[in-house]
């Protein structure tokens, strides 16, 4: 499937598009939103691991936010934090202690 480009103003009052624009054409609209270790995630997949390290074990949470899970946790064996959408795909939203971005 071929696509062409197409931009929103960030006020929502302008558009522009690569190429004219039919009814038979589908769009597929990707939203951005700014994630912190307080927002509540409605799947949240959570990798940590054991003292010695040699094992790994993963956990999901719903409807908690990285902060809540931390607050119960030993920090440094926790690995990662996923945010898991509906289709199942995983998207990486802290490492290393911090959100991803941060």
């Amino acid at each position: 499937m071929e696509r062409s480009s197409v931009q929103f103003s960030t006020d929502g009052h302008g558009v522009r598009i690569d190429e004219g624009v039919t009814d038979k054409d589908i769009f597929i609209v990707d939203t951005e939103e700014v994630i912190s270790e307080n927002t509540v995630i409605p799947v949240l997949l959570q990798v940590y691991t054991n003292f010695t390290e040699t094992d790994t074990y993963a956990e999901i949470y719903e409807n908690k936010s990285i902060k809540e899970v931390l607050d119960d946790e030993i920090v440094s064996l926790v690995k990662t934090f996923h945010l898991v959408k509906e289709d199942g795909e995983h998207i990486l939203i802290w490492k290393n202690g911090k959100v991803i971005g941060e």
